[in-house]
């Protein structure tokens, strides 16, 4: 009974971070009622027929979300919950297994609690059968991704199915917390593991996201008028599990809620968080930082968890005693500290995660050339990724020539490395044209990166194939834009927003295309706030605004993005979703001109032709239409200079 009970138990607690939330009961759809999507999901479940039957996961997967059975699927996996919980495991073979497969088909988490009763009750057939299909959604979600970083997390539903696909791995789970990246409009988990087969301490990353937009009914991407994860789930999911009020707490610190994120974290701590002891110790020791937690008790917490093998607190303890910023015998500490977290974690770890504290500046003033170095010797020990770090590092404090710093990621890229691959291809690729030998290298190198799941390599790849650099593929450039912009990448974002734009590669959807770029403009993207407001000031496939036009170019303006600038010069000139304003116009005409913009020139050379707006000046705009000599405009005002400014101006 307790077995039975504490199984079900965990499911239910796990299902807390999902932040699934109550939705009324919606009675089952037949199946040519669904959309045709969610069909190929609808029939399976119906069915459920042998594993060598079924369809390819990721095709059943993607139906399932389509389907529009997320939200009861959740529904009745915490109903079936409840029963478990009321049910002596001597009495579960009366249980409605079948029924509750057909709700549950995808919860990698429901298939151990069913087996677990027919193996108690030795029935082989029912058990063999249910193992099956537990082998093919683990072998399915194995294939999503690598888990060894956010870009490659495993896709999962609920965090149950993370605790399970963990459990049937053999890994051991020492901590989780849920992590927000992207400017907050991504969440994935990251789950502390000891893995037996190895023994080594890992980092294993899993997302849920396309489940949890299911859950709600939103599209994906998510954009709304709500800030992502933040302001909708995590206070949810804070006030339940000390996984979710880590990211939270550190949302409400960059919000400059101190006092607010501090409490949160203590709670986290109470309720058994390493994570929480971590990030309190790295909020005490940073000097700018004033929190009513001590140094003494953070650093107490932080032991605590490194006595636990927690490999974050080790590696904060490493970093505080390299930089004597606590007391006790340093050097001895950092040498012993830097020799366990290698042994425990892995070759160069230490000296990695060291080097990211001193490039951060945060609790010390930044010291790249000690990073460097930290980085070149974990490169030394084995570490895969090092190499390449130190010479991104060295590049971005402009201390190795690019030239050189290409000629050795190239060197590291043929060695194996798929960090130096898709960096030295991103350099290579930047040339207008490549020969065929540069072409066919290119292609190789990326493939190899994108078997670690590198965003940039999908995209890149994407770009060669558009450009016809590389050989004929079994997928067309959007897929691996798609690719790239689902792992939040923002230039994979622009492109293909702009697809959808313009019907290149897929069918024309603007109101995709404006999510895509919306997504991309909350990564602080320039760019992409432009073409959203050309979107909304043309009303090009969703509806007119120009004041919302407007906050877009002024974004992109705020950074000296020159087609912004542009385009928010014209808003004030014509007093579109503002005053008119010629004054402002002509300063942020002139900025625009400044940065290259032909379309800029043109108009400045227009205004002072025409002098109605401004006084009027031939020699500045003669001197504008030269610069703008590109725009047709442009030139037909140049070519018949001399006839147009003998006639009397309009």
């Amino acid at each position: 009974m307790i077995r039975w009970q504490a199984i079900a138990l965990l499911c239910c607690c796990c299902l807390l971070l999902a932040g699934c939330q109550q939705i009324p009961h919606q009675p089952g759809q037949p199946v040519n009622a669904l959309p045709a999507a969610g069909q190929l999901y609808a029939r399976t479940a119906a069915q459920l027929p042998p594993v060598n039957d079924l369809p390819p996961y990721e095709a059943l997967y993607q139906s399932f979300l389509a389907s529009g059975q997320v939200q009861q699927s959740a529904i009745d996996w915490r109903a079936m919950q409840q029963q478990l919980m009321q049910t002596d495991i001597g009495q579960c073979l009366s249980l409605p297994w079948r029924q509750w497969q057909q709700q549950n088909l995808l919860n990698l988490a429901f298939y151990r609690l069913a087996m677990n009763c027919y193996q108690e009750h030795q029935q082989h057939s029912e058990f063999k059968a249910l193992q099956a299909y537990q082998s093919y959604l683990r072998d399915g979600i194995l294939r999503s991704g690598n888990g060894k970083a956010s870009y490659s997390a495993w896709r999962i539903n609920t965090f149950a199915d993370a605790h399970e696909l963990l459990s049937l791995l053999g890994m051991q789970t020492q901590d989780y917390h849920a992590v927000l990246t992207a400017s907050g409009n991504s969440m994935h988990y990251e789950v502390h593991v000891y893995d037996p087969a190895d023994n080594r301490l890992k980092t294993v990353f899993f997302e849920n996201q396309r489940y949890l937009h299911a859950i709600d009914g939103l599209p994906f991407p998510f954009v709304g008028l709500v800030d992502g994860w933040r302001k909708e789930l995590l206070p949810e999911g804070a006030n339940n599990n000390p996984a979710m009020m880590v990211p939270l707490a550190i949302a409400l610190m960059e919000e400059k809620n101190i006092a607010e994120a501090e409490a949160l974290l203590l709670k986290a701590v109470a309720r058994g968080s390493l994570q929480a002891k971590v990030t309190l110790a790295e909020w005490c020791f940073q000097p700018t930082l004033h929190l009513k937690t001590s140094k003494a008790q953070c650093l107490g917490w932080l032991t605590d968890a490194a006595d636990q093998d927690y490999i974050p607190a080790l590696q904060l303890l490493h970093f505080l005693h390299f930089k004597t910023l606590i007391a006790g015998k340093h050097q001895l500490a950092v040498t012993e500290l830097q020799a366990y977290i290698n042994e425990r974690a892995g070759p160069g770890v230490a000296e990695v995660q060291l080097a990211r504290y001193l490039l951060q500046g945060k609790l010390t003033p930044r010291d790249t050339t000690t990073a460097v170095a930290q980085l070149q010797t974990a490169a030394k020990a084995g570490h895969p990724d090092a190499a390449s770090f130190a010479i991104l590092a060295q590049l971005e404090h402009q201390q190795l020539p690019a030239a050189k710093a290409t000629a050795q990621l190239k060197q590291l890229a043929e060695q194996g490395s798929t960090t130096a691959a898709y960096l030295y291809v991103s350099d290579l690729m930047q040339q207008p044209e490549l020969n065929e030998a540069e072409r066919q290298q290119a292609q190789q190198l990326l493939r190899q990166a994108m078997l670690s799941y590198h965003p940039e390599a999908f995209y890149l790849y994407g770009y060669g194939l558009e450009r016809r650099w590389f050989a004929d593929d079994s997928q067309p450039a959007n897929y691996y834009y798609q690719q790239a912009a689902e792992r939040f990448f923002a230039r994979a974002m622009l492109r293909l927003g702009n697809l959808y734009r313009d019907g290149e590669f897929v069918k024309a959807d603007p109101l995709q295309a404006s999510r895509w770029l919306y997504l991309c403009t909350r990564q602080g993207i320039a760019a992409c706030a432009f073409h959203v407001g050309v979107m909304l000031d043309d009303g090009e496939g969703i509806s007119a605004d120009p004041a919302a036009a407007m906050r877009f170019y002024s974004f992109g303006a705020e950074q000296g993005y020159a087609p912004a600038l542009n385009r928010l010069g014209l808003l004030y000139l014509f007093g579109k979703g503002t005053p008119e304003d010629p004054v402002k116009a002509v300063e942020l005409l002139q900025q625009a001109a400044s940065k290259g913009s032909v379309s800029a020139s043109y108009y400045l050379g227009l205004l002072y032709f025409e002098g109605q707006q401004v006084s009027r000046d031939l020699v500045k705009a003669r001197q504008y239409f030269e610069q703008a000599q590109e725009h047709p405009k442009a030139r037909y005002y140049l070519e018949n200079w001399q006839q147009l400014t003998t006639q009397p101006s309009k």
